[in-house]
């Protein structure tokens, strides 16, 4: 099993689950993806997520219900992203 970043190929990783919601009129999308990451693309990865729901979740009906929670776990696995250590230099890039 692999245990270096999928960005940098530093350690340590976590495997990070990061959602991103955009909310339309009448419908809405939500897309999920799991990632090996270290802490900085961790947080870069989320932060990006997040500020793209953060624009675009809004945007509905039921979107504004979705968007919340998708919003709340976002920002809960930045603060567990930033209790990883500091990545330590792996393979370069």
């Amino acid at each position: 099993m692999r245990s270096e970043c999928e960005q940098c190929g530093g350690q340590p990783v976590k495997l990070i689950t990061t959602r991103r919601h955009l909310g339309l009129i009448f419908y809405g999308k939500t897309w999920q993806r799991q990632r090996l990451l270290c802490r900085e693309h961790a947080r870069s990865v989320l932060a990006g997520d997040l500020a793209f729901s953060a624009v675009l979740g809004w945007w509905g009906v039921l979107s504004v219900f979705i968007n919340a929670g998708v919003v709340i776990t976002q920002i809960q696995a930045l603060a567990e992203a930033g209790r990883l250590a500091a990545p330590q230099p792996g393979r370069s890039s």
